[in-house]
């Protein structure tokens, strides 16, 4: 049987409306976006066994949800 590969997009969370810095890139994620990670994060470790490999922007709220998905695949490649 062929090894299967899967690409998923993962798209983080939903963010805060603005940062205190004004940069786009630093907007953190919101108190319902980091729950929403967290789910996102369980529901794919229940269809997705094997430790992915992430490719994630440097953004801080993509960072967060990537945080997410690292509790449930520590062995992940980011």
């Amino acid at each position: 049987m062929p090894n299967l590969r899967h690409i998923i997009l993962f798209r983080h969370a939903t963010a805060e409306a603005k940062a205190a810095s004004g940069k786009d890139m630093d907007r953190e994620l919101s108190a319902v976006g980091a729950k929403q990670a967290e789910a996102a994060a369980a529901w794919l470790k229940q269809h997705l066994a094997d430790a992915p490999r992430i490719l994630a922007s440097p953004s801080v709220r993509t960072r967060a949800s990537t945080a997410a998905l690292l509790v449930q695949y520590p062995k992940a490649n980011v």
